[in-house]
């Protein structure tokens, strides 16, 4: 594994993702034992959601390894893997993303809540990735 170079999401995003996920949910279900109108119930169900949109929307850590890149999501539940062979990459200034399409279609993308990017842009033109709209394209 010595060979594998990690790009995870920040450690804030990271901390109030995975807290304030359970949090919500408690917050939530404390709040339907006292329902007493429809906005109570709207509200309860509403924080629910907020909850779980915490828990399964984290960004995932992306891998880089010799045969490609993954990123793990949805709790690590789901993996994506993009072989080196074939894989292209977009650089979107607007949004601060970059985005990876492997030869068969399926996408990574490293978001602004990733570390390094400027890194991750190195990694790919190291590897033989064409990145297009980076700096010195």
């Amino acid at each position: 594994m010595s060979n594998e170079t990690r790009f995870p999401v920040g450690v804030g995003l990271r901390i109030v993702l995975r807290l304030g996920g359970p949090v919500l949910l408690f917050v939530s279900y404390k709040m339907t034992q006292q329902i007493r109108t429809t906005f109570d119930y709207i509200s309860a169900a509403v924080l629910a959601l907020l909850g779980l949109a915490c828990l399964f929307g984290e960004p995932g850590q992306i891998d880089l390894s010799p045969n490609g890149l993954s990123q793990r999501s949805l709790v690590g539940l789901v993996r994506r893997t993009i072989s080196w062979a074939g894989a292209s990459a977009g650089v979107s200034a607007a949004s601060g993303e970059v985005l990876v399409v492997g030869g068969d279609g399926s996408t990574i993308t490293h978001s602004r809540y990733h570390v390094g990017q400027n890194e991750f842009i190195h990694e790919l033109h190291r590897h033989g990735v064409y990145v297009q709209g980076a700096r010195g394209d």
